[in-house]
């Protein structure tokens, strides 16, 4: 019995057997876009932005992790009368991100999880000032479209839905870069 051989071939076996879980597949990714902010008649547009990290539990399924901001600052709601209302908000994602390719070149993917949102909303009107802080655990859901830019490295455009306290809703439209290790 030649023990080199033996154990090189035990070794083989071993990865072989491994998960899934390469981890070209994990990833880091940047996403900033365009997000319409809503509570009753009441809405204004801005900026957010999106850091977060993807953990590859299989080829086509992950564990995603994120934090997000209204990156304009606050958001001044509007309505038909005089009050002016401002809005910051922040917080962060935890979701389970399920992909498909759909061609060589484009991958789509959909993420189902929860939020935690924390909205400081100020408001003036009739000569009067009110300030509030509340935070949530809400649902979170998004779908997007993935394409390779290299191959490390991906470009996404993606729509969420992110539902806050107090009947305080976001959609969002962003394009982002995911680096892939």
């Amino acid at each position: 019995m030649n023990l080199p051989r033996t154990c090189g071939s035990l070794a083989l076996l071993a990865c072989s057997l491994m998960p899934a879980t390469a981890s070209a597949y994990n990833q880091v990714y940047f996403q900033g876009g365009y997000s319409e902010l809503s509570v009753d008649d009441k809405h204004d547009s801005g900026w957010i932005t999106q850091v977060g990290y993807s953990y590859a539990l299989s080829y086509s399924l992950a564990i995603e992790t994120a934090i997000f901001f209204n990156a304009s600052g606050t958001a001044p709601l509007t309505d038909e009368d005089t009050h002016k209302e401002y809005v910051d908000y922040r917080g962060a994602i935890v979701a389970m991100r399920g992909e498909m390719p759909i061609s060589n070149l484009f991958l789509t993917y959909g993420k189902i999880g929860a939020n935690y949102t924390s909205l400081q909303y100020s408001h003036w009107g009739n000569g009067q000032h009110g300030s509030d802080e509340f935070g949530s655990f809400r649902p979170y859901v998004a779908i997007g479209l993935k394409a390779p830019v290299s191959h490390n490295l991906m470009m996404s455009g993606e729509m969420q839905y992110l539902d806050m306290a107090k009947g305080f809703r976001a959609n969002t439209f962003s394009l982002g870069l995911h680096f892939i290790f």
